[in-house]
């Protein structure tokens, strides 16, 4: 077989594999909209991929439409009655305030204490458009990871699980890193995102770290020094502080009981493994991000490599293959390995590791300025097999117990459908 030919084959067993990506690149000029406002095609990017978000993993309507099944969401609803009631489920939440008042002031009752979190997850969404274009100035790889991260727990959580609305918190340190916020925003953000969940910190932290890289680079984006950035989160915990302190004292209602996270630490000191065994925390490590994690391992093997070449020289693999993020991403390495063992103690892990969101972001944003080819193809390849793979997470402590999100259309189906016995009752039923 001549070279000729053998060219010709192999161009034609990659025809259906050419064509696909052709049809997503038409997909995503689409998307985009060709605009040339930048916030506009952000507005497009983000409505877009909380759609397909919604559509693909949808909340379990049938359970918060049966009566007196809210769960633990009828902690929220009480809350939105009256914010400092104590009269809660998990008395945790009396001090998690925030969206509680924004439901009780905008007159937010029953399930419609949901909004604010799904609201906010179509927000984050538009945010994480413009952090990743304006870096980059890729429009192709913005699109492919704002869809993947669409199926992240960082997103779907807000929008499936209206017990939990974490997606409120994350958009402050959000709009931190979209807009390049002085440092004196981290006062009012930082106070504000712990009030909804006390693990924000764990995004500022990373936050931190986006921020120093970015000025580090001759302030392209009019970030305020880590000096001053770190004086802006050291005083919005003292802000948060002083709000726990009042909660505590008594003087607005008794003092929140909180004994969970107590005994759930004390669990896993005591058997020595975390709090819902080895294999169902490994297991919700991996499903707040899933394919999206194929970013920040390549460019953790990367990075490992240019030190390699350099021979331990910091001052070579600076230089190297990757030239400067290299220290920068080792140390969000470092802290979201941190981040994994402080899970351990945590009884809904796949939330707890949602909240180090800007882990997988920051390696989004290196590889897709630095090794640009390389980090479009991941893009297209994580966004095609998160759309590809459902969203999931263990449930059951110890003993692995799937709870799916499932798409829509299967959602009004198992909700609203025909009871009737038979063999599509049955299929109802494993949904």
């Amino acid at each position: 077989m001549s070279s000729k030919q053998l060219s010709s084959r192999l161009e034609h067993q990659h025809e259906p594999l050419s064509r696909l990506i052709r049809w997503l690149d038409r997909c995503v000029t689409w998307i985009a909209g060709g605009s040339r406002s930048g916030a506009r095609m952000d507005l497009r990017i983000g409505s877009t991929a909380f759609l397909i978000s919604v559509l693909l993993a949808s909340p379990a309507l049938w359970l918060y439409l049966e009566p007196g099944n809210a769960g633990r969401l009828s902690d929220f609803i009480a809350q939105a009655d009256n914010p400092l009631t104590r009269s809660l489920k998990e008395p945790i939440l009396g001090y998690r305030i925030l969206v509680p008042l924004l439901n009780y002031s905008l007159g937010l009752r029953g399930l419609a204490v949901a909004l604010p979190a799904i609201v906010a997850s179509w927000i984050n969404l538009c945010l994480c458009s413009r952090i990743i274009r304006l870096r980059t100035d890729s429009i192709s790889l913005t699109v492919y990871s704002v869809v993947g991260l669409s199926l992240t727990f960082f997103v779907v959580e807000g929008t499936t699980f209206w017990a939990a609305p974490d997606s409120v918190a994350h958009l402050f340190s959000l709009l931190i890193a979209a807009f390049s916020l002085p440092w004196l925003s981290w006062l009012v953000a930082v106070p504000l995102a712990m009030l909804v969940d006390e693990r924000s910190l764990v995004s500022f932290l990373f936050l931190g770290l986006f921020c120093w890289r970015a000025y580090g680079r001759g302030g392209d984006f009019r970030l305020s020094s880590p000096l001053m950035n770190a004086l802006g989160l050291i005083g919005g915990l003292g802000v948060w502080k002083l709000v726990r302190s009042v909660l505590d004292s008594g003087l607005l209602a008794a003092a929140p009981v909180n004994k969970v996270v107590e005994s759930q630490v004390s669990r896993a000191l005591v058997r020595m493994q975390p709090h819902d065994g080895w294999l169902v925390w490994l297991l919700n490590i991996a499903a707040p991000f899933r394919w999206m994690y194929l970013f920040p391992v390549v460019l953790s093997a990367l990075v490992g490599i240019d030190l390699l070449y350099s021979k331990g020289d910091w001052r070579k693999s600076l230089v190297g293959m990757i030239p400067r993020p290299s220290v920068f991403w080792l140390a969000n390495l470092v802290l979201f390995l941190a981040w994994l063992v402080a899970s351990a103690f945590n009884g809904d892990v796949w939330r707890t590791v949602s909240f180090a969101f800007f882990f997988v972001i920051e390696a989004v944003l290196i590889l897709g300025s630095r090794q640009v080819r390389l980090g479009l193809a991941l893009s297209r390849v994580s966004a095609i097999l998160m759309l590809a793979t459902p969203v999931v997470f263990s449930g059951c402590p110890e003993v692995p117990n799937p709870q799916i999100a499932f798409p829509l259309p299967l959602v009004l189906w198992r909700t609203f459908g025909d009871s009737e016995a038979g063999l599509m009752n049955w299929l109802r039923s494993l949904l």
